[in-house]
């Protein structure tokens, strides 16, 4: 309830949440990105930039339209990496330990740690 009260998460659409689902990559970026709106960091990413971003972590497919900016401000600020799991395979599900380092490099370079 806090997150969805904070704007991190905000279900699927139709006032839903699956508290209990997996999640992807680009739902996990999605929801980081929306945190670092709260922390100030910020990342401003043109069009242009989206390929190169990609294709610098290695991602075969692109995120979905609605992930775009959020994928894309992640890997910018550095609070997503290459080396961060199997992050190239954007809709695969998330792994706790990937979500962890997340956080943590958003804290940290939100200087909250």
């Amino acid at each position: 309830m806090t997150a969805a009260e904070y704007g991190i998460v905000n279900g699927y659409g139709n006032g839903q949440f699956g508290p209990l689902d997996k999640i992807t990559r680009e739902q996990a970026m999605t929801m980081l990105a929306n945190a670092m709106k709260i922390t100030g960091l910020q990342a401003k990413v043109s069009p242009a930039e989206y390929a190169a971003l990609f294709d610098s972590l290695g991602i075969s497919q692109p995120p979905a339209d609605w992930a775009r900016n959020s994928v894309a401000a992640c890997i910018k600020t550095g609070v997503v990496v290459k080396s961060d799991g199997d992050i190239r395979i954007i809709k695969g599900n998330i792994t706790r330990g990937e979500v962890a380092t997340a956080v943590r490099r958003l804290l940290q370079k939100s200087r909250l740690i």
